[in-house]
């Protein structure tokens, strides 16, 4: 009898925990615990960065892409830089009174438009009518902190294709996006050789 008393208090130890084996159980999953909360929350920023910087990245590729269009089968191109030299006022008009980092020229239609960097990001100016249309063609998701137009070939009777060269720095806004920033610069040729 004596010896099964002893059996049984020998196998009733083994059945549960002490209380040292549970406090050290339980450590180890919050550890675990903690270290995939922090994994996960960071993964969810990173994505929310990259969305972020990809949205930018479409959204000035939209932007760029509607310039090189109206660029590329536009006339009369001028800056504060780089006026029209040896034409008339009747067609120069549209080169007057532009700011730094404004590009003016006639359109395809036959409208004055003109592109400008103001409060960080970029915006259009046409001409509809003779009433100046103003619109800002940067998303608010995009922060332009530069942005710099170069104009060669612009002057009548230098028989050269007017060049644009445009370069900019983006930054996207987000609030997980800290010091991230994209340089781009294209060069647009016009396809009219010279100034009508």
């Amino acid at each position: 009898m004596k010896t099964r008393n002893s059996l049984k208090a020998k196998n009733s130890k083994l059945k549960g925990f002490t209380l040292i084996e549970l406090i050290i159980a339980m450590g180890i999953f919050v550890i675990v615990i903690s270290i995939v909360s922090v994994s996960f929350i960071q993964a969810l920023r990173a994505q929310r960065s990259i969305a972020a910087l990809m949205e930018a990245n479409d959204n000035i590729s939209l932007v760029f892409e509607q310039m090189v269009r109206e660029i590329r089968t536009g006339y009369r191109f001028c800056t504060n830089i780089a006026p029209i030299l040896n034409l008339d006022a009747d067609f120069t008009g549209h080169c007057n009174g532009l700011v730094n980092n404004e590009l003016a020229f006639v359109n395809a239609s036959e409208r004055e438009v003109s592109y400008r960097f103001e409060n960080e990001a970029i915006w259009k100016k046409v001409d509809v009518l003779g009433i100046p249309m103003d619109e800002k063609i940067t998303a608010d998701n995009v922060k332009i902190n530069y942005f710099n137009i170069i104009l060669a070939g612009n002057d009548t009777g230098d028989n050269l294709q007017p060049r644009i060269t445009i370069s900019l720095s983006i930054s996207p806004i987000g609030r997980d996006i800290k010091d991230v920033t994209i340089n781009l610069q294209t060069t647009i040729s016009s396809r009219p050789i010279i100034n009508p």
